[in-house]
């Protein structure tokens, strides 16, 4: 973790809204909770370099010009500074073969967005709390 205690995320995608719609529901789950945005995979690895230290869960949208999800995965898994971040493939497709690319890739898990905000917000508010170690 970044700070002491202070859960951090980056999240690439190229879509605006989905950027703004995921900041928001990170914030409602837990207010504390840096979130580092991108908007694509190209700007989500400067990011990342940028950073003081490696963020506790990187989510890469699939699609995005310049360097797609699945590209930045295999990229980053190249660097020893990444090779044991948590890196989520997160997608409007539910492809066998785009999941399988990307977990081939070195992605931890491929999920598919959900389609309202209520659901997005169960969906991620269950990863956060897993990746939090109880006290």
């Amino acid at each position: 973790m970044m700070g002491d205690d202070v859960m951090t995320i980056l999240y690439a995608d190229d879509d605006p809204e989905d950027r703004e719609i995921f900041a928001d529901v990170i914030t409602e789950i837990n207010p504390d909770i840096e979130v580092f945005l991108a908007s694509d995979g190209m700007e989500a690895i400067q990011r990342l370099h940028e950073l003081p230290a490696v963020p506790d869960m990187i989510f890469l949208d699939v699609n995005m010009p310049a360097m797609s999800g699945i590209e930045c995965v295999a990229t980053l898994r190249r660097l020893d500074r990444f090779k044991k971040a948590t890196m989520i493939l997160y997608s409007t497709t539910s492809s066998e073969l785009e999941s399988y690319k990307g977990m081939k890739a070195g992605a931890d898990n491929f999920l598919k967005k959900a389609n309202t905000y209520t659901a997005t917000f169960d969906m991620l508010k269950r990863l956060v709390e897993a990746a939090i170690p109880c006290i």
